[in-house]
């Protein structure tokens, strides 16, 4: 995991809970050891770096997950993933739609967009409050989820 501030600190609490193993990369060297104080696999670097990517052994991760605020410093370490590992599932938090089809377009398997989505889930539990029927709930998020990125193909 690249990036561990808040998206990525939950992510990581997350996977400790279900046991699943990781690494986390963040460049802040006071987080790093904050965050290593308390027993959590991180480590300080830039991961847009290839020489780093190859001793994270990518090869061998079912993803990698970039969760990085700076939407520049992202693109780079997908491309750098890319580049590097063509076949490696890649998926980033973003912005908003238009960042989501930089990023897909730099390589991102997926780009998830916090604006929408965040969005789309209070919507949802608006929909759900006036008793609308999950199914129609659901697929009015899907439909409005899939408008929106449709736009930015």
């Amino acid at each position: 995991m690249v990036g561990f501030g808040r998206v990525g600190e939950l992510l990581g609490r997350l996977f400790e809970q279900q046991r699943v193993p990781y690494v986390g990369i963040d460049h802040d060297a006071d987080r790093v050891s904050a965050l290593r104080a308390q027993g959590m696999p991180i480590y300080l670097g830039n991961a847009a770096r290839p020489e780093l990517l190859h001793k994270l052994a990518l090869e061998h991760a079912a993803s990698l997950v970039v969760t990085m605020d700076a939407p520049e410093v992202a693109r780079l370490v997908v491309q750098a993933a890319r580049r590097q590992y063509p076949e490696l599932r890649i998926y980033v938090r973003c912005r908003d739609e238009q960042h989501a089809s930089d990023l897909r377009a730099a390589g991102a398997t997926m780009a998830v967009p916090e604006m929408l989505e965040a969005g789309l889930l209070l919507g949802s539990l608006a929909l759900k409050s006036i008793r609308l029927p999950e199914g129609d709930v659901a697929a009015a998020v899907d439909a409005e989820r899939e408008r929106r990125h449709a736009r930015f193909r």
